[in-house]
């Protein structure tokens, strides 16, 4: 919908609140005992490959657009890789509005996984990590994002999680 006609619309008020929408991607290895994680340098720990959504950019597309710039991987994503929609509560130290992540997942073909290689300035490179590991490496949110987006792969529906814990 045009910006113009949304804000003469009755149901689109005129100031929304600040959101953060971002997309992420669980990458499973073909051995399904591991997932790729990427090295953000200089961050301290290991993440997940995504990122914010630019302004009305669906957050799937948003997810296909950064594993391309990351990984020079083209994954046409759709609903039924939704595997968890995690709000994060604003954090007003840093000034960031509340958000939510959608996160998706898909395991990966041995020939798809070798066609995977870092690209962009902001990723030194990727691991593939056991979820046994995971909790050393990576950052605890993305670790709930992970085991749940690995049991929608088994087939659990998609989770809700506040703060990358089971909404209550």
């Amino acid at each position: 919908m045009p910006t113009d006609a949304r804000d003469q619309h009755p149901f689109f008020p005129a100031t929304q609140p600040q959101r953060r929408i971002s997309g992420q991607l669980v990458l499973v290895h073909p051995d399904g005992e591991r997932v790729l994680l990427l090295d953000t340098s200089p961050r301290p720990r290991l993440w997940l490959p995504g990122g914010h959504a630019e302004p009305c950019e669906p957050p799937h597309h948003a997810t296909r657009r950064h594993a391309r710039r990351q990984l020079a991987l083209d994954v046409p994503l759709t609903g039924a890789d939704l595997a968890v929609i995690d709000y994060t509560l604003p954090k007003p130290e840093r000034a960031e509005p509340e958000g939510f992540s959608f996160v998706f997942v898909r395991q990966l073909s041995r020939s798809r996984t070798a066609q995977l290689r870092p690209v962009g300035e902001d990723v030194a490179g990727y691991e593939w990590v056991s979820t046994a590991d995971l909790a050393h490496l990576t950052a605890p949110h993305h670790l709930y994002r992970v085991h749940a987006a690995l049991a929608k792969l088994t087939g659990s529906s998609a989770a809700l999680t506040v703060a990358g814990l089971p909404a209550t």
